[in-house]
Formats: structure tokens, sequence, C-alpha cells
């Protein structure tokens, strides 16, 4: 459910200058933006978020063939009956031509999805398109040419600040921020990191208001801003996003990284994946229900990985509580090698991060295990 959403069209008033007609076109510096915006909805903004929303109700299934790419985007949209528009031009700067060819896998799938998979199969060495949404269906092109393009969307946050210091706080509500400028700092942290103006990015601009938040940005990072703010209202969570990665690497080189950034947090398992010296050998995504055991087992090259996930909702601390059990697997020479793991790890939404260190044995190298929790 999409929260209300307001657009902010005036521009910030001079002492002697008059205020723009209405059919000028909305500012993007939100530094320009009244701090008092008028009750506008910003009608293409919500269409192109209604459609992005489409693409993950939609299912369809391509046929299991090679086909080209431009082709695979014009069956997909005909087949969900909607537009899917492509940047070519911004699309081959990142090394994806319309003439590309890819294997489909039929199994069925959102829109959004299978749109991705496709995606994922070809180009883009160096860099993944980025699927947005238009007030007519979606478009896929680069992330450089989103930037700029996006509407200003005023997300009322009055009921998550805690305006009143209260003695005995109520567990059972959603809990409240000090003020707009923490939640500012926690969107940033959990939705497109490196993509605000204030971390050096080019895509979103965040400006904290009395009672809101203006968000300038694309449509498809607004969405994932209006579902974290839904996120934060609600009582008890009912599925959480897991993705789990096992790494090989040395522990004083992970360790360093863990504490070049805030304890926990997303933003350091992502460094330490994307670091040089970093071999993947196992990575998962699993939907955690609380209450419910999870299971995850894989087996890459000569790692085997069977993994067992047991969450838990605790609500008067208002964190997730998960139990890790699983071995891992080394065969090598002709001899196998298992040793276990287990762990109980405490996990603060919405997002929220953690590394196991596996040291080194006789026959296996240091190994670390990275969740990273969000609800979705």
């Amino acid at each position: 459910m999409i929260p209300w959403i307001t657009c902010v069209v005036a521009l910030a008033l001079g002492s002697e200058s008059p205020g723009p007609p209405p059919s000028e076109t909305p500012p993007t510096d939100i530094g320009e933006v009244s701090a008092s915006p008028p009750a506008v909805t910003p009608a293409p903004v919500a269409r192109a978020m209604d459609r992005l929303q489409e693409a993950e109700r939609i299912r369809v299934s391509l046929p299991a063939r090679i086909f080209r790419l431009d082709e695979a985007l014009h069956v997909l949209g005909q087949l969900g009956e909607l537009r899917i528009d492509a940047d070519w031009a911004a699309l081959e700067t990142i090394g994806m031509r319309r003439s590309d060819t890819v294997e489909v896998d039929a199994r069925p799938g959102s829109i959004r999805i299978v749109l991705e998979q496709v995606l994922a199969t070809i180009g883009g060495g160096y860099e993944r398109p980025v699927i947005d949404g238009t007030p007519d269906g979606l478009r896929v092109t680069a992330r450089g040419t989103t930037a700029g393009t996006g509407g200003p969307v005023l997300h009322p946050v009055a009921d998550l600040i805690d305006s009143t210091t209260l003695l005995a706080r109520d567990t059972a509500t959603p809990e409240r921020f000090e003020d707009t400028a923490v939640l500012a700092d926690l969107i940033r942290d959990v939705i497109a990191r490196d993509d605000w103006h204030e971390v050096g990015g080019s895509l979103a601009r965040l400006k904290p208001r009395p009672g809101g938040l203006l968000v300038v940005a694309p449509a498809f990072i607004q969405l994932e801003v209006a579902r974290l703010l839904d996120t934060l209202r609600i009582e008890r969570p009912g599925r959480i996003e897991c993705s789990i990665s096992i790494v090989q690497m040395s522990i004083p080189a992970v360790e360093r990284i863990r504490l070049a950034h805030a304890p926990g947090s997303p933003t350091a398992i992502t460094a330490i994946r994307r670091t040089p010296s970093a071999l993947a050998r196992f990575e998962a995504l699993a939907d955690l229900v609380p209450g419910s055991r999870t299971s995850v087992s894989a087996t890459h090259e000569d790692v085997a990985v069977a993994l067992e996930l047991d969450p838990r909702w605790d609500p008067e601390l208002r964190v997730l509580r998960c139990r890790i059990r699983g071995t891992f697997s080394v065969t090598g020479s002709g001899s196998t090698d298992t040793r276990g793991i287990e762990s109980d790890l405490e996990l603060r939404l919405p997002a929220a991060g953690n590394v196991i260190v596996l040291p080194s044995t006789g026959t296996q190298p240091p190994l670390s295990l990275l969740v990273i929790t969000r609800v979705n």
C-alpha cells in the first residue's frame, strides 16, 4: 500500500517576486522548494509507481527458446499487457544491444522478475541496467540517464516522529524516531545507498520537512521509500527477505572493512562482497517467516552448504532473532572435510546485517558467512 503522497510544485518565494503559475514544471532542486507545499498529487509519478507495482503483480512465462533482446522485451510486454520501452542509446553504453541474444528460462514469474532475469544474462559487465516506471509502463535504461528524471514527492512521516517524551513506551506500537533527520539517515542507509546527492550520487535528493520527507527521485526509488515507511508503521513483520553469502577472504581483511562501517550495517557486508580479494563461494536468497524454519542448501564447485534458519520475532525488544545451524563441506583430493556452525543472531529491522567468521582449518580456508535481512 503506497502512503499518501504530495508533490511540491512551488518555487521558494522571494520577498518581491510573485509565485510561479500552476502550469510551470516542478523544480528539481529541492533546496528551492517551499517548506509549506500545496496539497497537489504528482499524477505522473503516481502512475509510474502504479506501473511498477503492476509489473510485480502480473505473472508471465516466456517461451523457452533463444530471443533477440528487443524481441524478448516486445513479447514480454505483450504477454503482460504492459508497455516496456528500452533506451537503447543508454543501454549500449553499458554493453547491451538490441541484437544481443538471450536464452530464456520458461519458469513463470512476475513481469519484473522475468525482465530482470532476461537482462542479467547478457551485457552489463560493469553496470546493471535500471528498470524504472513511466506513466505508460516500464523503461529499461542505464543508471546515469535516470539522473534528473525524478519528480518531487512529499512523504508524510509525522506519525513516525516521537514529539513527546514518554515515561513508559508501549512496546506494541511501531518504533518512533527522534526527528525527520534521523529518519532521513535511515532511508539513505537502506535504499539506493550510493545514489543520494548527499553522498555524492546523482539520482536522488532527500530533504527533511516539518512532518514530512521531500524526495526528488525516479519512480523506482520513490516506491522503495514509500514501502520502507510503510514497513516502519507495521507492528510485526510478516515476511523478511534474507540474503546469504559465503566468501573466502582473510579474517584481518574482513575485520578492517567491518570496523570502517557501522556495526551490523548492510553497507559493511556489501563492501565485503565487493572487495576484489573476496572469493564468492555461495549465494542464496530466502524468505523468512517468523515462527517457521527455512532450509537452504547448494553446492558450488568444491563447497557444499546446508543451512537451517529459525527466525523468531521478539515483540518486547522489536528485533528479529534468528538461529542459524549449518554444515560446510569441502571436497578435495578424494576426501571430504565437514565443519558445522550454530549461532543465534539478533537482527534489527527494517534492515540489518551480520557476519559470522569461520577460521581456517587444516583443509579449509577461512570463510565468512554474510547475512542481510530486510523487511519485504
